[in-house]
């Protein structure tokens, strides 16, 4: 059901993006417009920029994705909270130095980025999927404004989550509201500097966490940094970066030539946080399966790792949950009600209806909310899937097993890991790399660098530092 519908996600809301031709430019001048049924292409295009409207919609929004077909989804969304109505939208540097779009006349024109009066900018989609406004007069190209400031619900190799304690600036990713409405949703992914470590919140509310960031001891004597509740045979390389003035995590995008294994993909897969608050790599690896928890203590369960507490209603308890099923009630058990809320999600939904002692199922919509209620409701499941579909609540002697997903492998128990504290006065680079001992061990290598406080550093720079990589000029 899920691989289904992803297919049908990536296949026919982003078709628009993947099967128009390209253009073979990479930047946008002053003067230049970019109009719905033209595009930027990255220069070894591994990325296009264009307008996608989603299926049945006719709503239109600016976006990136990867020029490969099969990840055809967008990695980041200019407009999320802002659509177009029609095709007229038009991405165009204005001869005020903005960079705008225009839809439906000026008065309508959403504003990406303005520049002081005189600055001469040019807008240029990377090879990392960035998008960057350029100041041209500069010699080095002064980046004025970026995308990846602005993440949507897609993390890329390279981009970071976290905190500028000296703008405020605060990198987090936020769920699309639902399947095919990519507005922001319930969930967001953010970082926390305090205990250096992953937070899932629905509302405001943590309802996963990847455990703190630790330094595990590998069977050869190697050392690696790596989360308690992330399985480590995703071989990803982890990075923390704590500057005087900013915090921040990422992965990063390593050159070819630092990768020796021909079987290993030099650019590791994004994370999508999907409107389940659902944590997918590359649209295939389960990362975490936050639609799993309901807030009880499972610690050492290897179903909900990383599941958090927060307040539970007497009426429930740790073996219920919502799942998909075909079926009905029993005449006169369960009566329907029906929020017409266009604001509430499918998590909205469901938190409402966990939260009401009478409900016994619940479905979304794109007009709400509906819900079965009653305190003797009796759900028959059909035999056959030709019932209507909705989330009931079942009962279950055992904790349920993960929602069936090829894109979610099974889950993995943690690892054995040991604290090694590092004095803040230092800035601490924590990089897991992958090497030709992964494939026997499903392990990593550690490698720490540390630089002095008040180095004037920030982030971005030093999570490329070590491979010699320019994160800004590495598209030419």
């Amino acid at each position: 059901m899920q691989k289904a519908l992803a297919t049908a996600f990536s296949l026919i809301i982003f078709h628009s993006l993947s099967t128009r031709k390209v253009s073979s430019v990479d930047t946008l001048k002053p003067g230049e417009k970019l109009n719905s049924s033209a595009t930027l292409l990255s220069a070894s295009q591994t990325f296009t920029l264009g307008f996608f409207s989603p299926q049945n919609s006719s709503k239109s929004y600016l976006g990136i994705s990867y020029t490969n077909e099969n990840e055809s989804f967008p990695v980041w969304i200019a407009n999320r909270d802002s659509p177009i109505y029609d095709d007229s939208g038009i991405l165009t540097i204005d001869n005020s130095s903005k960079l705008m779009i225009m839809h439906n006349g000026a008065d309508d024109a959403i504003e990406l980025y303005a520049a002081e009066r005189g600055t001469n900018i040019a807008a240029t989609l990377l090879d990392t999927g960035n998008f960057i406004v350029t100041e041209m007069n500069s010699t080095a190209g002064k980046v004025l404004w970026q995308s990846f400031d602005h993440p949507t619900d897609t993390l890329l190799p390279g981009m970071k989550l976290g905190i500028n304690h000296k703008t405020g600036r605060n990198w987090t990713l936020t769920s699309w509201f639902s399947l095919r409405d990519p507005a922001s949703g319930a969930f967001t992914l953010e970082w926390d500097p305090i205990r250096r470590r992953l937070l899932v919140r629905r509302r405001g509310v943590i309802y996963w966490t990847s455990g703190d960031l630790k330094l595990y001891q590998g069977y050869d004597t190697s050392e690696f940094y790596q989360f308690d509740y992330i399985d480590p045979h995703l071989r990803y390389g982890f990075i923390n970066v704590t500057t005087e003035d900013e915090e921040c995590f990422a992965f990063p995008l390593l050159p070819s030539d630092h990768v020796s294994i021909p079987e290993l993909p030099w650019n590791p897969p994004p994370w999508r946080l999907n409107y389940q608050g659902n944590i997918y790599a590359g649209g295939r690896q389960n990362v975490a399966q936050v639609d799993l928890c309901y807030g009880y203590n499972t610690k050492g369960s290897e179903i909900y790792l990383g599941c958090e507490l927060w307040p539970q209603p007497e009426c429930r308890n740790s073996l219920q949950n919502f799942s998909l099923r075909h079926g009905h009630f029993e005449l006169n058990t369960a009566r329907i009600f029906h929020d017409n809320s266009s604001t509430l999600s499918q998590s909205d939904c469901r938190a409402n209806c966990w939260n009401d002692c009478q409900c016994a199922a619940f479905v979304d919509d794109e007009f709400g909310c509906l819900y079965w209620r009653g305190n003797n409701a009796t759900f028959i499941e059909d035999s056959a899937p030709t019932g209507r579909e909705l989330y009931a609540l079942i009962s279950n002697q055992y904790p349920p097993p993960p929602s069936p997903s090829p894109l979610a492998p099974p889950p993995h128990p943690p690892s054995s890991f040991r604290n090694k504290h590092k004095r803040r006065k230092w800035i601490i680079v924590s990089v897991t790399i992958v090497a030709v001992f992964l494939l026997m061990l499903g392990s990593s290598f550690f490698l720490g660098l540390k630089y002095k406080q008040g180095t004037p550093v920030h982030c971005t720079k030093l999570l490329f530092k070590d491979f010699s990589i320019d994160p800004i000029s590495r598209h030419s």
